[in-house]
């Protein structure tokens, strides 16, 4: 499956970058790169998180600490109708305290979302606030669902708590 990935990611590429004078191996190892950054973003386990936010039946419930950003988006997007209005409340303060703990570790990141048919994962560092932002940009693909529209909102509320802390420095 990884392979098909990276085949249609390679030729998605290649197609967009054909007009530049950068090799196929270049962008697909930026490519990795990125991806790999994004991976471990999205899946740094924060194990404090559960000695201030306890909710054991929501974790037990769901088979999952909620402690990494993978699994509070996966469970907020796709499992959505499963859970209730109390748990989503829950899910949102684990990624704000997941932003905060990202903040006061001097990580700043913040996430885009890439739409349509030309649409990529990439990393891009920027400033803003006179600190330097890493920007993760996440593929949506071509058709947006309630589940890409439930990510990018869990992933708002991450990007509305890191700006929020930003600017108060």
């Amino acid at each position: 499956m990884k392979v098909k990935v990276y085949i249609l990611l390679f030729l998605a590429f290649g197609y967009s970058y054909s007009q530049d004078d950068v090799s196929l191996e270049e962008i697909f190892n930026k490519e990795n790169k990125d991806l790999e950054l994004i991976n471990e973003v999205l899946s740094q386990k924060i194990d404090s998180i559960n000695h201030f936010i306890t909710n054991t039946d929501l974790r037990i419930k769901l088979n999952s600490e909620l402690n990494t950003i993978a699994s509070i988006n996966r469970v907020y997007s796709a499992g959505h109708d499963l859970i209730t209005e109390k748990n989503i409340k829950e899910l949102e303060k684990r990624i704000e305290f997941i932003a905060s703990y990202f903040f006061r570790k001097e990580k700043y990141y913040l996430f885009n979302f890439s739409r349509g048919l030309g649409s990529r994962y990439g990393v891009k560092n920027d400033f803003k606030y006179d600190k330097p932002i890493i920007f993760l940009t996440i593929s949506s693909g071509c058709i947006i669902t309630n589940i890409h529209r439930r990510e990018e909102h869990i992933l708002g509320i991450f990007n509305s708590k890191m700006n929020e802390l930003l600017s108060e420095i």
